[in-house]
């Protein structure tokens, strides 16, 4: 039993200890910073005051976990939400066109069209098509 004390006192110890995350520590005075900046307090003078306090922050950290924090805070809120499977509508539809299949003539002289590109791309030339 005594062992036992001994882990939550040394958990206790460790909650409070240096070694603790820079959010962990944020959010200990996490209300006490929301209420300054509800006041109108900038977030470059509470930077400021943090690193007073030994916390290494720089503004874009400290935004960022800002951030985080409040996240968490909100709680499951975004995970309440349900994905609703819609049907596109007529802009977002795809329309595709029966096309008549090509005869091997046409096809053979799209495929050497297309050499004739690859080369010309090889030597530097434009490669842009010309409609006849």
């Amino acid at each position: 039993m005594s062992e036992n004390n001994t882990l939550k006192n040394q958990l206790r110890l460790a909650a409070k200890g240096k070694n603790r995350s820079l959010a962990a520590k944020l959010n200990d005075v996490f209300d006490e910073v929301e209420n300054a900046i509800s006041q109108g307090v900038r977030h470059d003078e509470i930077v400021a005051l943090l690193i007073n306090d030994g916390l290494d922050f720089t503004l874009k950290s400290f935004r960022n976990t800002l951030f985080y924090l409040r996240k968490k805070k909100a709680g499951n809120k975004d995970k309440k939400t349900v994905a609703i499977k819609r049907e596109p509508t007529k802009k977002q539809r795809v329309h595709t066109l029966d096309l008549p299949e090509k005869s091997p003539e046409h096809a053979a002289k799209d495929n050497k069209q297309n050499l004739d590109l690859k080369a010309l791309s090889k030597l530097g030339a434009s490669t842009k098509r010309t409609i006849n």
